[in-house]
């Protein structure tokens, strides 16, 4: 096991700069997920850290020692790809005993390496199989073993799962976090799936076209986005924004967005008061955060209904609120035809705002 840190890293593939300045530290026995949507530079930069692309510029350490002038088979990382990269012709036992004997290991520690390994993840009754006579999942399975077997440094998992079918994914997410739980290795998943990161990771690192937005906790990612990337990208169902300008009208602040007009959450009142608040800013919250209420509820705003859509635990309404839809989650009981008229409620405690120019948020005074 070893920690991992990137120093100012950038990637160039001719006139595309892929990675630009990445420095971060992921500590030994921590499970990291990248997560991004595709060509955001999340795959290069693990990558990198395997040795199979060279930087452009800065460093990468494990455990405080560079590493970047080490050839791949000199850092001890182990991959799991998406497509298995499974020998067809040989048994899973052989398989999995295959780079051990590649690294000089004997008869008898091999056998006892490859059953060890085997009979963790649960695949000891598979071992006379060949690839071509696996499910899916009983590949990933073996793929994931293959590359636990060598006890190396750092595990990298490269969209490991994002093929699976939902109950396929749903159980090796389980089975990936025990793993972690079980081996206590360094763990790197490169994913644009969101569930896989959040559910799986100790921390995430969010990237959009190079830059690394924020790293941190799944439920810090959730809740306290640092940008509109982040707050736009995490979530199932997406986060609602609406423009909106701070005013202040008989001693109140208000957010204002043409018919719109609700009250400023108090939160943010103390920076309103001190003229730190931009006056063009961008109101972040969830569709979980949205009620659909009476017209005489207090700071309501009027909207209509676009569609709803019926999901089983839920219902999401989308709603027309000033040229823009909305969603908001409702009770499996609502019905309401498209155009019918309807009240919206923000959350205050779970309403963010945004700077409009630099699309940073706000902080607010908790």
């Amino acid at each position: 096991m070893a920690s991992v840190t990137l120093k100012q890293v950038h990637k160039r593939y001719g006139k595309v700069h892929a990675v630009r300045g990445i420095s971060m530290e992921i500590q030994d026995g921590e499970f990291m997920a990248f997560l991004g949507p595709s060509g955001c530079g999340k795959s290069s930069t693990m990558r990198m850290i395997a040795g199979l692309e060279e930087i452009t510029s800065g460093d990468i350490l494990f455990d405080g020692e560079s590493i970047i002038e080490k050839k791949p088979s000199q850092r001890n990382v182990a991959m799991a790809f998406e497509t298995y990269a499974l020998y067809p012709t040989l048994t899973v036992y052989e398989n999995l005993a295959f780079p051990l004997r590649a690294a000089g290991m004997k008869g008898d520690e091999v056998d006892r390496r490859v059953q060890e390994v085997g009979e963790i993840i649960g695949i000891t009754e598979i071992f006379d199989r060949k690839p071509a006579k696996l499910s899916s999942g009983q590949s990933q399975a073996v793929g994931l073993a293959r590359a636990l077997i060598r006890k190396p440094n750092v595990f990298l998992l490269d969209e490991p799962i994002s093929h699976l079918d939902t109950s396929q994914r749903f159980h090796m997410r389980v089975y990936l976090k025990r793993l972690h739980l079980e081996f206590g290795h360094t763990m790197i998943l490169v994913t644009h799936d969101q569930e896989d990161a959040m559910a799986l990771s100790d921390r995430v690192a969010v990237m959009s076209e190079g830059i690394l937005h924020q790293v941190d906790t799944p439920r810090n990612i959730y809740e306290n986005p640092l940008d509109l990337f982040v707050a736009g990208f995490i979530g199932n169902l997406p986060m609602n924004f609406i423009d909106a300008q701070v005013k202040r009208e008989d001693g109140y602040f208000y957010l204002v967005n043409k018919a719109m007009r609700v009250p400023l959450p108090e939160v943010f009142t103390p920076k309103a008061e001190a003229g730190q608040l931009p006056e063009e800013v961008v109101i972040g919250i969830r569709p979980y955060h949205i009620s659909l209420v009476s017209s005489d509820t207090p700071g309501s705003v009027s909207a209509e209904i676009f569609v709803v859509e019926a999901l089983g635990d839920m219902n999401v309404a989308t709603v027309q609120l000033n040229g823009q839809r909305l969603q908001a989650v409702c009770p499996t009981t609502y019905r309401a035809a498209p155009h019918t008229p309807v009240a919206l409620a923000m959350k205050a405690e779970h309403t963010l705002l945004f700077d409009k120019a630099s699309g940073r948020r706000v902080p607010a005074d908790r």
